[in-house]
């Protein structure tokens, strides 16, 4: 290439490359993905416009399904000129099975499948090119939504110079592209081409699955157990060859699991749809050890597609313990997600599995957790009942961590039955016991509830105070349900004392939690309570009068 534009003097050359060619001394274009339009268009040119702008919808669909790749779209234009009897609708239902679209993108000499191949065979002339190949293949195995440095030495064995020069090669290759440092992810019809490759060895593919869940559950726990060590865990076979990943604090192992968050709902997401043992033990596993990560952080839709895995697994293993557990934090995000009554229902079942298995420790959270649901159904006395016994199953073992989350739930409710007093006394017991034990992420939650009960009782001052200890602390742990919690309770505060913008400000802060966790329930009350910020204060008295 260099010896041919060498003699062509001043002419014009254009050359395409899948890969880069930074050596070439010449000017350099990156050309991005086409655009849903731009993609549609040329849909439009190889099948006929009129085809195409008769079924809009059906253009766009296709459009995603060939990953807006312009030989895929090309392909599928070709093969729609064809068969003129073809509707659009036919062409999406043959591209609609993954199994089966990379065999449906091919015309003439025209194919996805064989491009890709070219430029895998082309890198593993390359050096180091056979070991960048062997990652793709070994992706393709797992084949997580992104890989970084540490999954792909876990896949490869290497440490993390030569993981990132296989990646960098994968990347100039252009068969991977970047989503952030040293992170990358396939293009949709790239993924299935390297899970194609992934399944023609079936015994190094489960070695390799393996390997990846050892990592992926070893590592949430660690990380979880910055957030709530877990003393006893069964033994279940997934142990690392090598811990890749360890954490220093809290904000480290935070940071972690927000960034392999997405990879994990798909391995758990994968893992039970697997049908295997070894998968469903991984996803009834998984789903504990994401408990409370998730829902502290707002990811509630995630939790319930976890939780609703790990129910089917726990299931087909037919192991009590573990379909309660499953049940139980499905709950939690069905009452969450606004099906209040459907979670009480839930737990009820996950309750009565636990009384079964004549287990008092998993009763007693059981029936916690039911408090806490039927509070959130309105059934306060129902509610208060439940936190009653679950202090009477925590008392004889003398469960401190187990008790303060008792007494902070039940405060709670009292309050909601204007018994501000009585839960100040629950409060500070449970305030003392969280002090003891060191369990800072909980203590941040007492102390929002206090100032709760203090903004209940009309004690505004006090109630400031506290409030803006429960905002550091819910900021300091990561807790980003209580800091939505500590902001809406504050704006209350100062919407009652007359400030009307420092109100204004924290629910816009609150809202913008919402959003960025996908909390539609949430975002909703938000938006409700700064309406009513915008009511007249005359007018809000008239309707108290």
């Amino acid at each position: 290439m260099r010896r041919l534009l060498s003699v062509l003097g001043t002419a014009t050359v254009i050359v395409t490359s899948r890969t880069a060619l930074p050596t070439l001394d010449v000017a350099h274009l990156a050309v991005g993905a086409l655009t849903s339009d731009e993609s549609v268009a040329l849909l439009a040119r190889h099948a006929g416009p009129e085809r195409i702008l008769a079924a809009p919808k059906e253009a766009a669909a296709l459009a995603d399904l060939c990953d807006h790749l312009p030989l895929a779209l090309r392909i599928v234009g070709a093969r729609l000129f064809g068969r003129p009897e073809w509707t659009l609708t036919d062409m999406v239902a043959r591209l609609a099975d993954e199994q089966f679209r990379l065999d449906e993108l091919s015309c003439d000499d025209l194919a996805v499948r064989a491009s890709l191949a070219v430029t895998a065979e082309l890198l593993a002339d390359r050096p180091g090119g056979p070991e960048a190949v062997d990652l793709f293949d070994r992706w393709g195995m797992v084949c997580p939504p992104t890989i970084g440095l540490e999954l792909t030495q876990v896949l490869t064995g290497a440490d993390a110079r030569e993981a990132r020069a296989l990646l960098d090669q994968l990347a100039a290759a252009g068969l991977v592209e970047p989503c952030g440092t040293d992170r990358y992810r396939l293009h949709d019809l790239v993924r299935l081409y390297a899970m194609e490759r992934g399944r023609r060895d079936p015994t190094t593919r489960a070695a390799t699955i393996h390997a990846a869940r050892c990592h992926w559950l070893g590592t949430t726990r660690r990380a979880g157990d910055h957030l709530r060590r877990v003393p006893d865990r069964p033994a279940d076979g997934f142990v690392e060859a090598r811990a890749v990943v360890t954490f220093a604090d809290q904000r480290e192992a935070l940071r972690w699991l927000e960034r392999e968050r997405e990879n994990l709902i798909a391995a758990a997401r994968v893992a039970a749809r697997d049908s295997t043992t070894e998968g469903d033990l991984f996803a009834v596993r998984l789903c504990a050890e994401l408990y409370p990560f998730l829902p502290m952080r707002g990811y509630y839709r995630d939790l319930r597609e976890v939780a609703q895995a790990a129910l089917r697994c726990a299931r087909r293993l037919g192991s009590r313990p573990d379909e309660a557990t499953a049940l139980t934090y499905f709950a939690v995000a069905q009452s969450r997600l606004g099906e209040t009554e459907r979670a009480v229902d839930s737990l009820r079942i996950a309750l009565a599995l636990r009384e079964a298995d004549d287990d008092t420790e998993a009763v007693a959270v059981a029936v916690d957790h039911l408090g806490v649901l039927l509070a959130a159904a309105g059934r306060l006395d129902e509610a208060r009942a439940a936190f009653l016994r679950a202090l009477d199953l925590h008392r004889p073992r003398a469960d401190r961590r187990r008790m303060g989350v008792t007494l902070n739930n039940l405060a709670d409710v009292l309050l909601q039955l204007d018994q501000s007093d009585a839960a100040l006394v629950h409060l500070r017991e449970s305030l003392r016991l969280r002090r003891e034990i060191g369990d800072e992420l909980g203590l941040g939650i007492t102390i929002l509830t206090i100032g709760q009960a203090y903004a209940r009782s009309g004690r505004y001052r006090q109630a400031h105070g506290w409030l803006d200890r429960a905002l550091t602390a819910a900021r300091d742990t990561g807790n980003r349900e209580a800091e939505w919690r500590v902001l809406t309770e504050r704006a209350k505060v100062h919407r009652d004392t007359g400030q009307q913008l420092p109100a204004r400000d924290d629910l816009h802060l609150a809202l913008a939690i919402s959003e960025q966790t996908g909390d539609t329930i949430g975002a909703d009350e938000v938006r409700r309570a700064l309406d009513a910020l915008r009511v007249p204060a005359a007018r809000r008295s008239a309707r108290r009068a």
